[in-house]
């Protein structure tokens, strides 16, 4: 009676373990959270993160960068004319061509693995686990305007710490 019951309990925590899976990589989103629908048109990946570039199915033409890794689980909302596809090439962006559908789209260059297919191992997912559930919120699209300018250039750490 026992083995009985701790197998239905099992079968039920798989089941809840599915739907919840469910929520992500669907219905064009990565998670419930993501600010509209979209396909996946670049990754940059990163050292801590990668970020996926997504286009908005309809509407006004944005784009969202979607950025997961170690803590991260974050989306910038960005107007078609702030994304910079030459600036991300340079460093490092493979662009798609066709864009991909989000339920469809796997990632696996680097150390972080993206989309449904990966399970518990995919990114968002450990993000979600790690935060307890809860979703993240989209950021603004706008940018200072020293960033929009180029004035704003990262310094090494080294040179950080001296000043």
């Amino acid at each position: 009676m026992m083995l009985r019951s701790l197998a239905i309990s099992m079968l039920l925590m798989s089941a809840f373990s599915e739907l919840r899976a469910e929520e992500l990589w669907s219905e064009d989103r990565i998670t419930p959270e993501q600010p509209f629908r979209a396909k996946v048109v670049a990754v940059q990946p990163g050292w801590g993160w990668d970020t996926i570039v997504l286009k908005e199915i309809g509407g006004d033409e944005r784009y969202c960068l979607a950025t997961f890794g170690n803590p991260i689980g974050d989306y910038q909302i960005l107007r078609k004319e702030e994304l910079d596809a030459e600036a991300m090439k340079k460093n490092g962006a493979i662009f798609l061509d066709p864009p991909v559908e989000i339920a469809r789209f796997s990632w696996s260059i680097g150390i972080w693995r993206h989309g449904r297919v990966f399970g518990d191992e995919d990114a968002a997912t450990k993000h979600r686990k790690k935060t307890g559930e809860q979703g993240v919120a989209p950021q603004s699209a706008t940018r200072s305007e020293s960033d929009s300018e180029g004035d704003h250039k990262p310094q090494p750490e080294s040179e950080a710490r001296s000043r």
